[in-house]
């Protein structure tokens, strides 16, 4: 019996991680083949055009920071550099500690003023405007600092939505820095069906190790520290193949909180991005609960397809795999199992309890019956499965219970298989960014000795930190099913890093 029940549980283990590399494979091919189709396109947009056109509509930047003094100014200085004709910089200080309001106040010369904006979504208390007056460049319409007083980062984006005044508004962490033309490819990719595109995103890559200079980072310069590099062609792995091929599925559910845009009079609709104050017509308990996860990316893009599919309207949320947003990642596994623990566990509150009714529902289309079950099959379960299957191969082994066929399939199912799709995925991703920055027929952005180095760091991603980070993972589930409540921390953030002068 025991013999039987073994031989069943690898069967279905060997099963699964065909399944899931087959899947990986499957979005590989689509994102390449989309990549192809946005390439041309890129490449037929005319950015002067697009700057001189009365038609394309201005944006709105919202930038909530707490405590990011240290990055803030660097952050701010990229976005005043960005090629966009109407551009309007909202800074939503909210309730920092240290001193982010004052190095903007001195830094950027700004002087507190009366504003008269209209509050269609409940925030925390206002304490104040500041506007630069002077000293910004002409795109920069305006440029305002919201200091309030704390109530956690959905809050400050709602207050930014407040003060808003453009159809469009863009998310951008105040510990992250973004392309000069990110914000012209997102538009024109917008403009093809404004109407009909809610949302959209760019691909975020890792900017620790890479210097700056006036707001810009040095993009073929790699991370130095070995667990910098793993998550570095880990971001590769994840935008170019999985959120590029699911946007072409209509199927993406999460924009980085890094860098999104979406439309302001959407937002409005559903109620902002989501307090614990807020009343939904999910009630007040989901309001609190939700409102507690650091998941606000994903909870907005569920509330918009709701929104969508509740009011049957026409909408998606889209994604562009090369206006790229750098971002800092932790440095240390202490702050990385934090933050993926974060990650995780907002993921499983948001499909399994908060919007478990859309799960296999068909009245929710695509996201109900594809995009749910995808998240919920691979990303929730599969570090599970896949520690399940070490965990019948220790147990195995010193029972004499191993067979080497069991032991040859995972191996080639589980380990080579998934390398395969892994590296031919950073292969494309590394090909998409040297096509964005110099031409279609690009094809490699990185030195050779760089691009076997990422290669090298792929497969080591395989065999060791892929395990610890579905270790991870399974205690936070093992947590919320004995109902413990998450202490969380503060990930610790060094700042840019300058390019030395010349």
């Amino acid at each position: 019996m025991l013999s039987e029940a073994i031989i069943a549980a690898q069967l279905f283990i060997i099963g699964y991680t065909l399944l899931y590399n087959t899947v990986n494979l499957l979005l590989m091919l689509t994102a390449f083949r989309r990549i192809r189709l946005l390439l041309r396109e890129r490449f037929a947009l005319d950015p002067e055009s697009a700057h001189a056109s009365p038609y394309t509509p201005p944006i709105s930047l919202l930038v909530p920071a707490h405590n990011e003094e240290r990055t803030i100014v660097e952050s701010v200085r990229a976005l005043l550099r960005l090629q966009y004709p109407r551009l309007e910089i909202i800074v939503i200080n909210d309730g920092s500690t240290d001193r982010t309001r004052d190095v903007l106040i001195e830094a950027f010369r700004l002087t507190r003023r009366d504003l008269l904006y209209e509050t269609p979504l409940k925030t925390a208390p206002i304490r104040g405007l500041y506007e630069a007056t002077d000293g910004r460049p002409a795109h920069v319409q305006r440029f305002i600092l919201v200091d309030k007083e704390r109530g956690g980062k959905a809050d400050a984006l709602n207050a930014g939505i407040n003060v808003a005044s453009a159809p469009y508004v863009c998310t951008v962490d105040a510990d992250s820095l973004i392309d000069e033309e990110a914000l012209i490819q997102l538009i024109a990719a917008v403009q093809k069906a404004p109407e009909k595109i809610l949302a959209i995103g760019g691909q975020v890559s890792v900017a620790n190790g890479r210097t700056t200079a006036s707001g810009r980072v040095r993009p073929r310069q790699l991370p130095r520290r070995p667990l910098v590099l793993l998550q570095f062609v880990e971001y590769l792995r994840s935008f170019t193949m999985g959120r590029t091929a699911l946007a072409a599925w209509n199927a993406l559910l999460i924009l980085s909180g890094v860098f999104a845009l979406y439309r302001r009079d959407a937002l409005i609709r559903i109620g902002g991005f989501l307090t614990e104050n807020m009343r939904t017509r999910l009630g007040r308990e989901y309001a609190r609960r939700a409102s507690r996860t650091i998941t606000e990316d994903l909870e907005i893009i569920l509330r918009l397809y709701r929104y969508i599919y509740d009011k049957r309207i026409e909408g998606r949320v889209d994604f562009l795999p090369y206006p790229i947003a750098w971002t800092e990642v932790p440095e240390t596994l202490a702050d990385l199992r934090r933050q993926r623990k974060r990650w995780y566990r907002g993921l499983i509150e948001n499909l399994l309890i908060f919007h478990r009714d859309m799960l296999f529902n068909p009245r929710y289309g695509r996201t109900g019956w594809l995009a749910l079950p995808y998240q919920l099959l691979f990303e929730i379960l599969g570090p599970v499965i896949e520690l399940g299957g070490y965990v019948i191969l220790l147990i195995c082994i010193p029972l004499g219970l191993l067979s080497v066929e069991y032991a040859i399939l995972f191996f080639l199912s589980a380990i080579l298989y998934g390398i395969f799709v892994s590296t031919s995925a950073i292969l494309f991703g590394i090909w998409s960014e040297a096509a964005y920055r110099s031409g279609y027929h690009s094809l490699f952005t990185y030195s050779t000795k760089d691009t076997l180095k990422l290669l090298l760091f792929t497969i080591l991603s395989h065999l060791g930190y892929r395990q610890l980070l579905a270790l991870w993972q399974v205690g936070v589930l093992w947590d919320l099913l004995l109902g413990r409540e998450p202490a969380w921390e503060q990930i610790r953030r060094k700042g840019f890093s300058p390019a030395p002068s010349t």
